[in-house]
């Protein structure tokens, strides 16, 4: 019955020492110092208790050596949750911005309105609108659409993008339209923070928009003959959701 007793001993004393050589190592301190700091003990007391000395309990020792070690962790844990937010927290709105980019790439489309998917740019528009047919090409034109209405076939959409003018002002209608003051009004807007143009005609029956990307000029007319649509909505609809996909 001594020999288990003494086996036990021998246990208990040997993981006493591996916590007091863990808190030694995890604080930089010889081995003596924790144990002179935290047990108020001389060294030999301590070695005699980790070799398992029968006459002098170590159970306490033990205790306060485990308090120790799960204390240094508890708190490097909470100095690394700490490090771990004020890095999150600096790159935030970077991480914001990108999220948002993506979110607008993959999802432009407001709920409910239809949309013109074409080979180099899409947007929505009005639900006014709707059909949509490809038009043949033609030299300097890389893609063509009209986009028209059932119930009027005065309203209309005209989509081109030219692939010969790398500025709007190469283009001829944006010309013509900038040397009639009296008949067209330009309005500075901007899609994916590139500078456009809408050019307003002043009877009110016209709105085209002017957007240079990439060596292309996307131009896109809006029309209505019947005077019950507001083209100002339409447009800033289409301008709001314009995005370049070639």
């Amino acid at each position: 019955m001594r020999l288990f007793r003494r086996k036990d001993k021998d246990e208990e004393g040997e993981e006493t020492r591996r916590q007091v050589v863990h808190a030694a190592e995890v604080h930089g301190v010889p081995v003596q110092e924790v144990v002179e700091t935290i047990l108020d003990e001389d060294g030999d007391g301590i070695d005699d208790r980790l070799e398992g000395d029968e006459e002098r309990p170590n159970r306490h020792v033990g205790a306060w050596v485990t308090t120790v070690v799960i204390g240094v962790i508890f708190g490097g844990g909470i100095i690394l949750l700490i490090h771990w937010a004020n890095e999150s927290d600096q790159a935030g709105p970077n991480a914001k911005a990108g999220i948002e980019a993506v979110a607008q790439s993959i999802a432009p489309t407001p709920a409910g309105l239809p949309a013109l998917q074409g080979h180099y740019i899409a947007f929505s528009y009005a639900q006014v609108f709707d059909t949509v047919k490809a038009l043949p090409a033609i030299p300097n034109s890389a893609e063509r659409y009209i986009i028209g209405s059932t119930s009027d076939y005065r309203r209309s959409i005209n989509v081109e993008v030219e692939s010969n003018t790398p500025a709007i002002t190469d283009d001829s209608g944006y010309q013509y339209r900038s040397l009639n003051p009296s008949q067209y009004q330009p309005l500075t807007t901007a899609i994916d923070s590139e500078p456009a143009a809408v050019m307003v005609k002043t009877d009110g029956t016209e709105r085209t928009l002017y957007w240079a990307h990439g060596g292309y000029t996307v131009i896109v007319s809006l029309s209505d003959t019947t005077g019950t649509d507001n083209l100002a909505s339409i447009m800033n609809t289409i301008v709001a959701t314009m995005r370049w996909v070639g």
